[in-house]
């Protein structure tokens, strides 16, 4: 009867042991899995910090564009205008002409 006590409690420390292992184990585990999140947070973020920053320099070189396209329109129709007053005289006198 001893030796069965004896017996039942030695597979018992051995299960604790075990256990205590794969709770060591585990620990590890976590742990490296947290240093590891940590690690890929923070590579996430200066990504994300670095592609904010291109984005606003691409904003600004898109609204600069968009400054030089209208300002660009402005001068062409300011032109267009321009020879177009210069000519409407000769056009005038040129179809007078070529009623009468």
């Amino acid at each position: 009867m001893v030796s069965l006590v004896v017996g039942k409690l030695d597979e018992i420390s051995r299960a604790i042991g075990s256990l205590e292992a794969s709770t060591t184990d585990l620990r590890v585990s976590f742990d490296k899995h947290c240093l590891d999140d940590d690690r890929r947070h923070g590579e996430n973020i200066s990504a994300l910090h670095t592609l904010s920053d291109r984005l606003g320099k691409l904003t600004e070189t898109i609204q600069a564009s968009r400054f030089k396209l209208v300002g660009a329109a402005f001068v062409v129709t300011m032109l267009i205008g321009f020879v177009g007053w210069l000519i409407q005289p000769f056009i005038t006198t040129l179809v007078s002409r070529m009623w009468h």
